[in-house]
């Protein structure tokens, strides 16, 4: 995989992440990816979609108002493309537990960060399955260790430099056994 990009009908980026072999396909980022936009928008479909942009195959699927594509090399497996299109959107679904709109996509964007991440590494798929990659990317939003109530305690510095001294000590018994 080349690519993965999301982003709005009304053409704004959401998200993107390239492989580092981009380069030998598309030799301007910013007009590779307006002309993509042009042409997925242009299409005013609500299907999934599939079709050849030079040496790139694209496979894309339009959820609300989010086109979440995926850019393959012309020599990679079109028929796993929807597979794995599916399972970035089936994670992200299931790890932000709400609709898959623009503004949901931003307002959690360190979520979509790590769910893409756990499923694609350069360009590698690393997990097929959506529980697991959910499993792995999951944010507890509830998990905020206490900073809420330490932020209207006034006590943000105190609360940092208990966190901090917490993983230091975590990591000194966790490693400290190998440098013994």
């Amino acid at each position: 995989m080349e690519g993965v990009i999301f982003f709005s009908t009304d053409g704004r980026l959401v998200y993107k992440n390239y492989s580092d072999n981009i380069s030998r396909y598309v030799l301007k980022q910013e007009a590779f990816e307006d002309a993509l936009m042009s042409r997925v928008i242009g299409m005013k479909t609500q299907e999934d979609e599939i079709f050849q942009m030079g040496r790139l195959v694209i496979e894309f699927s339009r959820i609300e108002d989010v086109y979440f594509v995926l850019v393959l090399a012309e020599s990679e497996n079109e028929v796993n493309a929807n597979a794995i299109l599916h399972l970035i959107i089936d994670c992200l679904k299931q790890n932000l537990q709400t609709t898959l709109s623009r503004e949901n996509l931003l307002a959690k964007y360190d979520q979509v960060l790590l769910v893409v991440d756990s499923i694609i590494d350069n360009g590698y798929l690393l997990d097929d399955k959506v529980e697991s990659a959910v499993k792995r990317s999951y944010i507890d939003p509830d998990l905020d260790g206490g900073f809420q109530e330490a932020v209207q305690r006034g006590e943000v510095g105190e609360y940092a430099e208990k966190k901090i001294s917490n993983a230091m000590t975590s990591l000194k018994d966790r490693f400290g056994k190998f440098f013994k």
